[in-house]
């Protein structure tokens, strides 16, 4: 019996010591609205209360599934030090019907991640393929309707914009890298805001 408490204690322990790790060091990726991926609606408190390092996939466009907007309350105030947040919202295609989930709601809801040492937002928008138009337009007609080197860096600059606007007055300075794989706003809540600086004046 006695051997058996003993090992009993050692399993806490090294499951104690697991936990801690992986709050720590771990990404705890949560995926909302997706059709063919399961969200992640119900979680441990107690792991929201300790992970720091934290990954948000969000559908928005058309064919998005509902999904709870307050699933990221769990991660949101300033109560926590938290080291990460890479928030990654998946506009659809090009040019597609308005979004599903309301961006207000949602933009509110990022505006309070304020307890990341840094929080990365990125936007997806899908390209069309050419199959898709098959017997309605030439190869020629499909590349001059959807340049995507001019027109779909000119949608993501727009989008990327309105999103940097509304989070800056909450989260402080927003730095755009507008490369064309690495584009992203990155912002440093738990940072000090610099005096001089006026986001009316932003470019």
């Amino acid at each position: 019996m006695a051997g058996n408490l003993e090992i009993l204690r050692i399993s806490k322990l090294v499951g104690e010591e697991a936990s801690e790790l992986l709050s720590k060091h771990a990404v705890l990726r949560v995926n909302l609205g997706f059709v063919d991926r399961a969200d992640c609606a119900d979680l441990d408190p107690e792991l929201l209360s300790s992970v720091q390092r934290v990954g948000l996939r969000l559908s928005t466009g058309p064919d998005a599934r509902p999904f709870d907007l307050d699933v990221i309350a769990g991660f949101t105030g300033d109560q926590i030090t938290r080291e990460s947040c890479m928030v990654t919202l998946n506009y659809g295609k090009e040019g597609s019907a308005p979004y599903n989930v309301g961006r207000h709601r949602l933009y509110l809801q990022l505006a309070r991640l304020n307890g990341f040492k840094s929080l990365i937002i990125k936007i997806v928008i899908e390209r069309y393929d050419a199959s898709e138009f098959l017997g309605l337009l030439t190869e020629m007609q499909f590349l001059a309707m959807f340049p995507y080197e001019s027109r779909l860096l000119k949608h993501h600059e727009e989008s990327y914009e309105k999103v940097r606007k509304f989070l800056e007055c909450s989260l402080g300075p927003g730095k755009f890298d507008n490369s064309v794989e690495g584009h992203h706003l990155e912002f440093h809540p738990l940072e000090p805001v610099p005096e001089d600086w006026n986001p009316e004046l932003e470019e």
